[in-house]
């Protein structure tokens, strides 16, 4: 729903302002979760990457090309982005609104202000010096966890709801969601903080034929309102 404009023209301002509901956001991860396979089996995508930069890039090119289709266009999607909380940090993905202000439960959202933040990671971890392999979760010896920078506020620390992708490389993605979920209970049983039970995945839809799994989970924060985050796996 457009918000009235009784003057009918946005000089120096947006085009426009959107009014969406707080299911908006549930929907535009529908949209990635559903471009995904179509991503990868582009025929003309380079196949012989796996670098996660270099797939995010690829990515955030076919989203951006598909919006119209999903009547997204009001919707752009930008790679290596700064974080809004923390300066110095960087978000592998965001969606922004485009040509217009978007407000959601009451929050404006700007082209400064983007509407969710998105972090990418392989699975399995790179076997490189320094990297670990349950890096989509915690890491031990820094604070490069994807689920980790998320629930200290190091990433999206102003944001409600985030999303991880997860760039599946071996297995399968159902596979590497029980493997993901083993790792919360071994965090658990060896008092890895702040990780509780509570912070689990729980799948919500598993498509066989797509290769796909989308999943949400819940993390406590301090000092701030909890997290939702959003678990789009792919097999490559």
């Amino acid at each position: 729903m457009l918000a009235d404009d009784p003057s009918g023209a946005a000089t120096g301002a947006f085009d426009t302002d959107m009014h969406l509901p707080g299911t908006f956001l549930r929907e535009m991860m529908q949209f990635v979760l559903s471009c995904l396979p179509l991503w990868r089996d582009d025929p003309i995508r380079r196949k012989n990457v796996t670098s996660e930069t270099t797939l995010t890039s690829q990515l955030c090119k076919f989203l951006n090309n598909h919006t119209r289709r999903a009547k997204l266009d009001h919707i752009n999607f930008q790679p290596e982005d700064p974080d809004t909380a923390k300066g110095g940090r960087t978000i592998d993905l965001i969606a922004s609104p485009k040509g217009c202000s978007i407000w959601i439960n009451g929050r404006q959202h700007t082209y400064y202000d983007p509407l969710i933040p998105i972090e990418c990671k392989r699975l399995p971890t790179p076997d490189l010096k320094k990297r670990e392999r349950r890096e989509y979760l915690h890491t031990r010896r820094s604070t490069t966890g994807g689920v980790q920078r998320f629930m200290a506020g190091l990433h999206g620390g102003n944001y409600e709801t985030a999303a991880i992708i997860g760039y599946v490389q071996s297995r399968t993605s159902d596979a590497w969601m029980e493997t993901l979920n083993h790792w919360v209970k071994a965090f658990v049983a060896c008092t890895v903080k702040p990780w509780t039970t509570a912070d689990s995945i729980a799948i919500e839809h598993h498509d066989a034929v797509a290769r796909t799994i989308l999943g949400r989970s819940s993390h406590n924060r301090v000092g701030r309102p909890p997290i939702e985050l959003w678990h789009l796996l792919v097999e490559m």
